[in-house]
């Protein structure tokens, strides 16, 4: 998992840290100044918190989800996740479930491509996983340490994630070559079609 929450313990405290991070983020964009006190304001209203009189309530509700006062539910991380575009929380609840979640944004792109796009896209994934697993390989080498031990478990998250994205891929390419009119494809490969792109 991100060395970020390698110390981290349940999910309260991932969720005080991506919130944090998105504070920040927000705080340096935005064409206005805004305190962290209203982007939590803002996030608690976007999910549903704060229905009272009291103009901070939605912030109140933030704060005791991000200390763990409140339990927070799968439901309400997701709401979170889904606001501040970022989608680290729910990974790492999937991760302590043993369960690696690869973000659909990386293959939603695939549904404009025609199959041979697609394996191109493969060989390039399968590369870059070629890639880690050497930096893994070199990395075992050296003498054991704390750090050494968290930069393995993150290159090796990338590998799994990388992996698990060629995957999908793979799954999408079948897809693309079971349509009607493509099915030639699966027996005679892509050569012929790259031959054409050569001549336009």
């Amino acid at each position: 998992m991100n060395s970020r929450f390698q110390t981290c313990k349940t999910p309260h405290e991932v969720c005080d840290i991506v919130v944090d991070e998105w504070c920040d983020r927000e705080r340096e964009t935005r064409p206005t100044p805004v305190t962290k006190l209203e982007l939590k304001n803002e996030l608690g209203r976007a999910i549903g918190l704060g229905n009272g009189d009291d103009p901070n309530a939605p912030a109140k509700g933030v704060y005791r989800y991000c200390s763990g006062e409140t339990p927070l539910s799968v439901e309400k991380a997701l709401l979170i996740c889904n606001y501040i575009k970022n989608y680290e929380l729910i990974q790492w609840l999937g991760y302590q479930a043993g369960m690696i979640m690869t973000p659909r944004t990386v293959i939603d792109h695939l549904e404009s491509l025609d199959a041979e796009d697609i394996f191109d896209e493969i060989v390039a994934c399968l590369k870059e996983t070629t890639n880690f697993i050497e930096t893994l390989s070199t990395t075992y080498q050296a003498k054991p340490c704390f750090e050494l031990v968290v930069r393995i478990e993150g290159v090796f998250l990338k590998t799994a994630l990388q992996m698990e994205k060629c995957r999908l891929m793979f799954r999408k390419l079948i897809e693309k070559m079971m349509q009607p009119g493509s099915q030639g494809e699966i027996w005679l490969g892509f050569e012929s079609k790259k031959k054409r792109k050569v001549k336009r």
